[in-house]
């Protein structure tokens, strides 16, 4: 097959996904047909595609009212165009659901809420699938046997590093350590100082131990919440009462 068959076989996929996606949310059908065909060549469009029709589920749940306002906002609709640049680049069923919960939060509330759900959108592109998983690890007083079960179910027990420990135990835990701190620098994380019994600030630490926690920040639990993870309570925090649903929610 030459170049031109496949150009022509690429632009009759992009206009056939394209009609498909005017169909399921024809305000946004246009800008979103776009998007995909100004991806790069090979990319999974199939992603796209899937983000929309999740996306068309939840918009036809939503209140008449909304739909009709919805279809002339243009903040909702730039909202909508902006998950569809987030899912292009997403690899998993797991990313789409994530993006599709933050833009839909975004379209049920008021023009203010949709412009800061797109600063969510910038934020979750900003991570990786394992600084996702690892945020829950960070809520407050969780107890260590808890953290435990989570990192074994997340296949994220760091290795021990020792003096004489080999370049292939200790790079992948300095990579761990590197998203950890990126975390760190976005807000995510908080640096809780570590105090004695006392209340003060602990004077004497163990070798390669910091002088402080770090705890999941106000904005980490909000992601969480935008992102599902508290009305699905995967690791079963609210069930077993290591978290009250009060704490979980945040104000809309």
């Amino acid at each position: 097959m030459d170049k031109n068959d496949l150009k022509k076989n690429r632009q009759d996929w992009v206009a056939s996904v394209a009609k498909s996606v005017a169909g399921i949310v024809p305000f946004a059908g246009g800008a979103l047909g776009e998007i995909v065909g100004s991806a790069i060549p090979n990319q999974r469009f199939d992603r796209t595609v899937a983000y929309i029709e999740k996306l068309g589920q939840r918009i036809d749940a939503l209140e008449s009212n909304i739909q009709k306002r919805l279809q002339t906002d243009p903040i909702a609709i730039d909202l909508i165009e902006r998950g569809g640049q987030s899912a292009v680049k997403a690899l998993t069923d797991e990313r789409i659901d994530k993006i599709t919960e933050i833009v839909a939060n975004g379209l049920s509330k008021d023009e203010t809420r949709a412009i800061l759900q797109k600063r969510l959108l910038a934020l979750l592109d900003d991570l990786d699938d394992l600084q996702i998983q690892s945020l829950p690890l960070y809520i407050e007083n969780l107890p260590s046997a808890k953290v435990w079960e989570m990192r074994k179910q997340r296949g994220l027990i760091p290795p021990s590093v020792e003096i004489g420990t080999s370049e292939e135990i200790v790079s992948p835990r300095l990579l761990r350590d590197l998203g950890m701190r990126h975390l760190e620098r976005i807000g995510l994380i908080d640096k809780h100082i570590k105090q004695d019994s006392d209340g003060n600030t602990r004077m004497f630490l163990r070798t390669g131990e910091t002088d402080y926690t770090p705890v999941l920040s106000k904005l980490g639990h909000m992601l969480l919440g935008e992102i599902g993870y508290w009305d699905t309570d995967p690791d079963c925090l609210i069930k077993e009462k290591y978290v009250m649903v009060a704490t979980a929610k945040f104000p809309t």
